[in-house]
């Protein structure tokens, strides 16, 4: 799949209702993208297949502001490229297990050109994430409900962070690397039927992920969900779980002002 768009500038200029404004402010800036997308895949014995996905794009966006005709004009370019390579192989176990592994690199950046007659400053920002994963899954066991499915696997993923500027020597980078396993469990207790009513059908599930940052030590998530049929036109789900989100780059790194101010009656 291949894609391209343009979109041109609206200039205050073009709307009768902005005539008080300066005619070059865009009031919607102009910006082109072009993206690239393949999938491609193939199995290579009866019990083994890949998969390859590529996808690559770029954003080119230019606006032009302004306050007043007697204030300077600010204009600021912005290119935002960026790609992702992933590959996948699945191997069938058995008739009930399928254990898969996967590998991913992706990156992408911003850079941020604003051109003022009394300015001229670059500033870019880059990521970029590598990880791998292996996961199994299947059926452990059968219960009176039906089958009891499992997936367990884990991984390794690496961050990077780099904000720099062409036109000045301050550069502020960071990465980080995450570890992690995980399980979850579905267990059918009750199995359905429409004779039974008030208790048609019930299941529960339940799930554990463990991670391990390089900057932040480790953290273990659990979640509990369950699924009630009190008859078959009606279901009744509840969840209960709990999450982690590492802070970014940026908000570990960069210059973050702290004002305070107090006020006397």
């Amino acid at each position: 799949n291949a894609e391209y768009s343009k979109q041109d500038a609206i200039k205050a200029s073009d709307r009768d209702f902005t005539d008080e404004m300066p005619p070059d402010v865009d009031l919607l800036r102009a910006e082109e993208r072009t993206s690239f997308y393949s999938s491609l895949g193939a199995d290579i014995t009866s019990r083994i297949s890949a998969t390859l996905d590529v996808l690559a794009s770029e954003r080119r966006a230019t606006s032009i502001s302004q306050s007043t005709l007697a204030a300077p004009q600010y204009r600021v370019d912005v290119t935002t490229p960026a790609y992702s390579v992933g590959g996948s192989v699945d191997f069938t176990l058995s008739d009930t297990w399928k254990l898969t592994t996967t590998g991913v690199h992706s990156s992408s950046e911003s850079k941020f050109w604003q051109v003022s007659p009394a300015i001229r400053s670059n500033t870019h920002l880059e990521n970029s994430t590598q990880y791998f994963e292996i996961t199994a899954e299947g059926v452990a066991l059968s219960l009176p409900g039906g089958d009891l499915r499992v997936a367990v696997g884990g991984g390794y993923r690496d961050e990077i962070f780099d904000q720099g500027s062409e036109t000045s020597a301050t550069v502020v980078s960071g990465s980080r690397n995450v570890s992690y396993l995980f399980g979850e469990l579905y267990a059918p207790l009750i199995s359905p039927s429409a004779t039974r009513v008030g208790l048609n059908e019930l299941a529960v599930s339940m799930s554990a992920r463990v991670e391990d940052y390089s900057d932040f030590g480790s953290t273990t998530n659990p979640k509990v969900g369950l699924r009630y049929v009190p008859i078959p036109q009606l279901s009744l789900r509840g969840t209960w779980g709990k999450s982690f989100k590492a802070p970014s780059f940026t908000q570990m790194i960069s210059d973050v002002p702290l004002r305070i101010s107090s006020t006397r009656s």
